[in-house]
């Protein structure tokens, strides 16, 4: 679930704008796996989830200069990771375009974010995610709230509803890929970055 960082975050990003390293190391610690997480469930590539982390980490500290005028660092980076995986996206689109020059569909992922956070509420956000969560058949659903809502680790969620952990980890797999699906859908591609950004 969403919780406010650690640490002062204006503090820490002046911090990192005069090339302080450990700020910028507890920064990357804190954000890494919520970009990875994003990442993943878009990209559905671990290794570009991973490039993606890392190239959204290098802009930060190549730009360390200037970030004494960003206000909301967490945003920032969002925004940041939004637009490489979008342009992964668009990669991966030409690619399958160039191999099948007769289809039709092009892929338009430019100018959808439309500044989301300025017309879908948290309560929204959260009545649409329980909405994607509430379609999961009934097993995947109970893997996926205990992980999610309850915190518990795979083992623990194996040995309570006695199934192997890597029956879980599969529930896991394919419940996220339910819900993007489901959100995505109806939704879009900005109102499940939002969703994955602040709830999950």
């Amino acid at each position: 679930m969403h919780s406010l960082p650690p640490f002062d975050e204006k503090s820490l990003v002046l911090l990192i704008a005069s090339g302080d390293q450990k700020a910028f190391a507890t920064l990357f610690d804190y954000y890494r796996n919520r970009i990875y997480t994003v990442a993943l469930a878009l990209t559905e590539s671990e290794q570009a989830a991973e490039e993606i982390v890392q190239d959204v980490f290098v802009k930060v500290w190549l730009k360390r200069g200037e970030l004494h005028a960003v206000e909301k660092m967490g945003a920032w980076l969002f925004v940041v990771a939004r637009n490489m995986v979008f342009s992964y996206l668009r990669s991966e689109a030409a690619k399958i375009r160039s191999k099948q020059r007769h289809a039709g569909t092009n892929v338009e992922l430019a100018g959808i974010w439309h500044e989301s956070r300025d017309y879908v509420t948290e309560k929204e956000l959260r009545l649409i995610l329980s909405q994607a969560v509430d379609q999961l058949p009934l097993q995947r659903k109970q893997v996926y709230l205990l992980s999610k809502e309850e915190g518990l680790k795979q083992q623990a969620i194996a040995e309570q509803l006695k199934i192997s952990p890597q029956t879980v980890k599969k529930h896991l797999q394919l419940a996220m890929r339910s819900i993007r699906a489901y959100i995505i859908a109806r939704r879009g591609f900005d109102v499940f970055l939002l969703l994955f950004w602040n709830f999950l």
